[in-house]
C-alpha cells in the first residue's frame, strides 16, 4: 500500500466533497515528504532525514486505521 491523503471540501451545492489519492512509488513519497512536511511545526530544528524516516514511521501507523473510500457506499 501507498500514501494517501483525504482531502475534503464543500461542493457548489453544499455537498461535502472527498478526494481520494493514493501514490505508492517511494520516490515521491519522499520528495513530497522533503517538499511539504520539513516545514511544518512538527520538524522544527530537525535535520532532514530525521524528519523523512520520522513521517514514513507515521504513514505506517496511517495504514493501520486507512479506509479506502468505496465507491458504491461513498456516493
Amino acid at each position: 500500500m501507498g500514501r494517501w491523503h483525504h482531502c475534503f471540501g464543500l461542493s457548489q451545492h453544499g455537498e461535502v466533497l472527498f478526494v481520494e489519492s493514493i501514490c505508492d512509488d517511494p520516490a515521491i513519497i519522499e520528495e513530497n515528504i522533503k517538499q511539504v512536511k520539513l516545514s511544518s511545526p512538527d520538524y522544527k530544528g530537525r535535520g532532514q532525514d530525521e524528519a523523512v524516516a520520522d513521517f514514513l514511521k507515521r504513514i505506517e501507523c496511517y495504514k493501520a486505521t486507512y479506509e479506502p473510500l468505496d465507491d458504491e457506499l461513498d456516493r
